[in-house]
């Protein structure tokens, strides 16, 4: 008798950036993802969340996490807002996307400026 194979489901997260410190500015961000999320079959993503961080540097503590866990192998799914959540540095935002391309990590801009 074979044995069945279970197929995991890739674990989603949200990635959400701002500036401001405070939950009134990223609780609409958040939750517009958990729904982008939704919609695509992920009723459970992983949150990671910066407030009062700058998007021109990435060395952001739940950034940090997130790629961390994308090497890892524990996520391979990433929804974000749009691309200034990940860098406001153009170069910097291509060069973490080839490493997202690179780990087989899909990344989904919830405007449609991304999608690897």
């Amino acid at each position: 008798m074979m044995e069945e194979k279970t197929l995991l489901k890739p674990r989603a997260a949200i990635y959400c950036r701002t500036a401001n410190a405070d939950d009134f500015t990223i609780e609409p961000q958040r939750q517009s993802l958990f729904r982008l999320a939704k919609e695509k079959g992920f009723d459970d993503p992983a949150e990671y969340l910066d407030k009062g961080q700058k998007g021109t540097a990435l060395d952001r503590p739940a950034f940090k996490r997130l790629t961390e866990d994308m090497v890892a192998g524990e996520i391979q799914i990433v929804f974000v807002k749009n691309a200034s959540r990940i860098s406001r540095d153009c170069i910097a935002l291509a060069e973490w996307l080839e490493m997202a391309h690179t780990l087989g990590v899909e990344v989904i801009s919830e405007n449609g400026d991304i999608q690897i």
